[in-house]
């Protein structure tokens, strides 16, 4: 029986066959337990944290609710001497992390086990890809096989919020209106120009600040004044350099700074969930904004059925019919 390798082709694939979302839309902190848990976990096993106002708040929440384990069977848990067993992890977590949609993730007992593994691995010629180049065992899965997902799915928009937390999984002071995305842009005119002809592609209306008319407004007043929008989507293109002061160290390729203000300026304005990275090349990525979803600009159009998604689970209508046209 030849082995799964659950990496996104495979997800995506299982997602299109069961005519489903091609991600889980309830992975965010604030709409599933299981997401939650596997996320902090990560950060007590040398990942980066969930700010800590952050996550005393959710593991109050989550705890409240129904929806949190009962018992250690049911417990998403990171255990061995050395992080070794991953057990009732989030498939999606699990992904960003290692690569692998899995909800569980053994690694190799010693050193002998892993090189005797690698050995037979190169006789018969295994892929790169192959997980057991660096797992013992792993248990594919996709979000649809989740525990919580029909539970979760059921209870809808508001799902996994603990009875009358005054939360939704969108920013709940927002509410939708046109259909109008701001489009976040360095010096990249051809990733800006690409975005914008998608989202027209699926009836949106991209907003893009030099486009619009000055009126001997300053920048800054021009960019308050046009950002009454649905969405966000930031473009993430290395068009400067940058480096820690006084390290003696290369600087490596950014983004611009107004960029970065834009980018914060929309997290706080509409909610993670609203905010979408589209990031180019080995630019520098935020990673202590948990939440945002960060997804690569491939030449091949990858992201684009990925940023679709992304609108459509924010509350925005998206006939993802269009996407083909």
């Amino acid at each position: 029986m030849p082995t799964v390798i659950p990496d996104l082709d495979w997800y995506l694939e299982k997602s299109k066959t069961q005519g489903i979302s091609p991600r889980c839309p309830h992975a965010t902190l604030d709409s599933c337990p299981r997401f939650y848990q596997s996320l902090s976990l990560l950060g007590n096993a040398g990942s980066t944290r969930i700010d800590e106002d952050d996550d005393d708040r959710l593991l109050e929440k989550w705890k409240k609710s129904d929806l949190w384990p009962k018992t250690k069977e049911q417990a998403t848990s990171i255990s061995g001497s050395n992080n070794d067993l991953f057990s009732n992890y989030c498939p999606e977590v699990a992904f960003e992390r290692f690569g692998y949609f899995a909800s569980v993730l053994a690694r190799y007992a010693n050193e002998i086990d892993r090189d005797n593994a690698h050995e037979r691995l190169a006789k018969i010629g295994s892929t790169q890809n192959d997980w057991r180049w660096h797992w013992q065992s792993i248990q594919p899965q996709h979000y649809s096989e989740c525990p919580l997902y029909s539970v979760l799915s059921h209870r809808g928009v508001d799902a996994g919020m603990a009875p009358d937390d005054g939360q939704s999984v969108v920013n709940s002071s927002v509410k939708l209106k046109t259909g109008r995305v701001f489009v976040v842009h360095g010096r990249d005119d051809k990733a800006k120009l690409e975005v914008r002809g998608f989202l027209e592609q699926l009836d949106l209306d991209p907003v893009i600040l030099d486009e619009q008319p000055s009126g001997g407004q300053t920048v800054i007043e021009k960019f308050e004044e046009h950002t009454d929008v649905d969405f966000a989507v930031v473009l993430l293109t290395p068009d400067d350099r940058g480096k820690l002061a006084g390290s003696s160290d290369e600087s490596q390729p950014r983004a611009r700074q107004n960029v970065i203000f834009e980018f914060g300026f929309f997290v706080g304005k509409l909610g993670r969930p609203r905010v979408c990275v589209l990031h180019k090349g080995k630019v520098d990525i935020m990673s202590d904004y948990h939440g945002v979803i960060y997804i690569p600009l491939d030449d091949a159009g990858g992201w684009k059925l990925e940023l679709a998604t992304e609108i459509k689970n924010a509350g925005i209508n998206v006939d993802m019919n269009l996407l083909g046209e």
